[in-house]
């Protein structure tokens, strides 16, 4: 029992030592509360204002699509390959794949701590290896990210434009003035109505011209090539910088030349050229108006609010510039919840210091 009492005793003893000392410099004492409450109040205003911590997750797949072609012939002729080319690749940890109907997908783990973009462009290099050896028209896409490819902020844009119209409104307008925001990364659509090219021919005309119908579709890989060469930097923005051509209508195709023993043929001599909608499979609407989704990414070392506040004060401006009824609704922001976050973290902090 004596040990007990001594200690306690001891206890009592520091505490009235700590208060007497307090009480003798009340000065110093308030000028260390101050400091730690000027402390608490910057670090609030610096703190990170994220509602998803920045992880990137060391996994990729690789998706390749080949219609019509059975689970064995895309795993012997796509899956197979891509396994051994992306398994020689510094760093991978594991590949496993899946093989169904027309599409292959290769999962591909990789060590924590290793850099997202080199991971990730090492297998955009192996994979790249493999063009001559797939099966024509397979294209494999190479998908990685983290945490930081959640979109900060979804809007949806109706309009009483039809989708076409609204459509090159937004890539005209709308994604280039977005991706201007300070921070923001990337902007996707989706609901935008997307073209494609047919082509359609006759075998007999094709003989009488001496073209195999395999040409037609050998001219496109060597016609229609963009290969990325660097970056322009400006003060203000940076530009992606292409050499190369990629055609955009189908008057442009049906000028591609097709070679032939007597000399060259024009391909919309021989076949029609048209550009039509891909067909539709689903519709988006607002308050009965078609409508758009517009999903912006950030930069990993952005701020969460400031991209936001930054996005949503453009938006009037580009209703205004787009007209015709089109209106901004948003569907997801971060920045209230991270916001309401620090506001009851503050609120409980002040609580503990009073």
């Amino acid at each position: 029992m004596r040990p007990s009492c001594g200690h306690k005793l001891k206890g009592i003893r520091l505490v009235i030592r700590l208060t007497k000392g307090s009480l003798a410099q009340r000065s110093v004492v308030l000028l260390l509360s101050l400091l730690v409450i000027g402390l608490g109040v910057y670090a609030a205003g610096a703190l990170k204002q994220e509602m998803i911590p920045s992880i990137d997750v060391p996994r990729g797949s690789i998706l390749s699509v080949y219609p019509g072609a059975s689970p064995e012939v895309v795993e012997s002729q796509i899956t197979k390959p891509i396994e051994d080319a992306v398994s020689g690749v510094t760093g991978v940890t594991g590949v496993t794949s899946k093989s169904s109907s027309g599409v292959s997908q290769v999962t591909v783990e990789w060590d924590y701590g290793l850099n997202l973009d080199d991971m990730t462009n090492k297998l955009r290099s192996s994979v790249a290896g493999l063009a001559s050896t797939l099966p024509s028209g397979v294209d494999p896409q190479v998908i990685t990210g983290g945490f930081d490819d959640v979109p900060v902020i979804m809007l949806a844009l109706s309009s009483d434009d039809d989708l076409n119209t609204l459509t090159d409104k937004v890539n005209q307008q709308v994604t280039p003035a977005l991706k201007a925001v300070d921070g923001v990364r990337d902007v996707s659509v989706a609901g935008e109505e997307v073209h494609e090219i047919i082509i359609s021919y006759s075998a007999s005309t094709l003989n009488n011209e001496g073209i195999d119908p395999a040409t037609i579709a050998q001219l496109f890989p060597a016609n229609s090539i963009a290969i990325p060469s660097g970056t322009m930097r400006t003060p203000t923005a940076n530009t992606d910088v292409q050499t190369g051509h990629t055609y955009h209508s189908a008057a442009e195709i049906a000028d591609l030349q097709i070679p032939t023993a007597d000399g060259p043929v024009r391909l919309g001599d021989v076949a029609t050229v048209a550009e039509q909608p891909v067909e539709t499979t689903s519709i988006s609407r607002v308050g009965g108006k078609t409508a758009m989704t517009v999903m912006v990414v950030k930069n990993p070392d952005a701020n969460t609010v400031s991209v936001s506040s930054g996005v949503t004060a453009l938006l009037p401006q580009l209703q205004a510039d787009l007209g015709n009824g089109a209106e901004f609704t948003t569907v997801f922001d971060q920045a209230p919840y991270i916001e309401q976050s620090i506001h009851d973290l503050s609120v409980e902090g002040g609580i503990g210091l009073a």
